[in-house]
C-alpha cells in the first residue's frame, strides 16, 4: 500500500492536472473567488488549510481512505502553485482592488 502523500504527489503531477488544470490556476480560481465572497484575501497556504480542514471534519464523522491522501494533495498542490510562479497575476491584482474598496 502506498503512503497517502506519495499517492497524492502522483495524482497532483498527473491526472489531476489533466482534470482541473495546473495547481496554480485551480487554487487561484477558487481562493480568489472565496476572497471576493468573504471580503478577506485568502492566501494559497490558507486555502490548503481550509480544504484540509474540510477533509478532517469529514473524517471525524467517518474515516475514509481518500481523506489523508487529499490533505497531502492540497499541500503538494500549494507547493507546486507557489514555487513555479512568483509574479502577481492580473486576477490577484483585481482581487486586491475589489477588497480595498
Amino acid at each position: 500500500m502506498k503512503s497517502p502523500c506519495l499517492e497524492a504527489h502522483e495524482i497532483v503531477h498527473g491526472p489531476r492536472q489533466e482534470s482541473y488544470g495546473h495547481p496554480r490556476e485551480n487554487f487561484d480560481r477558487i481562493r480568489i473567488g472565496w476572497s471576493i465572497i468573504t471580503g478577506v484575501a485568502i492566501s494559497r497556504r490558507q486555502f490548503a488549510h481550509m480544504m484540509s480542514w474540510l477533509k478532517i471534519s469529514r473524517d471525524l464523522n467517518r474515516e475514509m481512505d481518500d481523506n489523508p491522501r487529499d490533505i497531502c494533495g492540497y499541500y503538494e498542490a500549494e507547493t507546486v502553485a507557489s514555487q513555479e510562479f512568483d509574479e502577481t497575476t492580473e486576477v490577484e491584482r483585481i482581487m486586491v482592488e475589489v477588497l480595498n474598496r
